[in-house]
């Protein structure tokens, strides 16, 4: 059994090149059909074709993701772990028709084991998007982001749903309002980017079963060119402590936006005080709907 392993991990692994397979829009995968704790990571016939590539701290690791049978049947994709150091697990697909345009990813997650021994740690779930390697470990990229924990220094609170642009001038962050973590609940989660002619709209939402929703906006002037989009799961953890995390996911989709997809959640922008990035890269600003 693949879906709960305990990881400590060596510093200092060298990146090497990863192979990935192009995938067609729009593309759309529930893993219904997937082989259930496969060594092959999930993927879809064509039309769409496609096959995830997955890895830890940007080297491959299978390990930590594998699909699961929950009641018939569906099927589910799933990372489960502790660790002891900084880890940064990804699960990516490659889509040149998406390069220098628009697009939306959206999936659905839910977690049922969560927990931070000494309680030092960060923990983060969520979706990497435009990025320039198949890895979320390293490289240009944007991250959609929900906080779970949240006691490492520098890391946004609890439940903050947050958008990163990671690139050369560094790292800027918007955030969002605060909707607190809750074991078993299904959250929803879109991340949307609209080419303008004065650069990307960026925006994030949040959805909860329960009702709870987020909602995060940013624009970048100098918008990122990568082809790579997918899974990002993040573990901030200095020394002397243990962080845990079994999370599940489900109905994966990446399209082109129609022009008028982000009005559903435009007002809700409007009601929502945002956080104004780090100065390292000015590039990024926090929109306001």
């Amino acid at each position: 059994m693949r879906h709960y392993l305990r990881a400590f991990l060596a510093a200092g692994l060298v990146l090497s090149p990863l192979p990935i397979s192009a995938a067609s829009l729009p593309y759309f995968d529930n893993f219904d059909d997937d082989p259930v704790e496969s060594s092959s990571p999930p993927s879809e016939p064509g039309p769409e074709s496609g096959s995830f590539l997955e890895t830890i701290n940007g080297q491959p690791g299978s390990a930590y993701w594998n699909v699961f049978a929950g009641s018939s049947p569906n099927r589910y994709y799933q990372t489960g772990f502790t660790t002891a150091s900084t880890v940064n697990l990804s699960a990516a697909l490659e889509f040149p028709g998406l390069v220098g345009g628009s697009f939306a990813v959206s999936t659905q997650f839910a977690f049922d084991t969560l927990f931070d021994i000494n309680a030092t740690g960060g923990l983060t779930v969520g979706l990497g998007a435009a990025a320039e390697s198949a890895h979320f470990s390293s490289g240009a990229r944007y991250e959609l982001s929900y906080v779970l924990l949240s006691i490492e220094p520098g890391l946004e609170p609890v439940g903050t749903l947050r958008i990163e642009e990671f690139g050369s001038d560094g790292r800027a962050v918007a955030t969002s309002n605060q909707i607190v973590p809750v074991p078993d609940v299904a959250y929803t989660l879109t991340f949307w980017g609209t080419r303008t002619s004065a650069g990307l709209v960026l925006k994030g939402e949040l959805l909860a079963s329960n009702g709870a929703l987020a909602v995060v906006s940013a624009f970048d002037d100098t918008p990122l060119g990568g082809a790579h989009f997918g899974y990002s799961v993040n573990a901030e953890v200095p020394t002397f402590t243990n962080v845990g995390i079994n999370a599940k996911f489900d109905d994966f989709l990446v399209t082109v936006p129609e022009p008028s997809t982000p009005k559903f959640f435009v007002a809700g922008l409007l009601l929502l005080t945002f956080v104004r990035p780090a100065t390292r890269n000015p590039s990024i600003t926090p929109g306001n709907g």
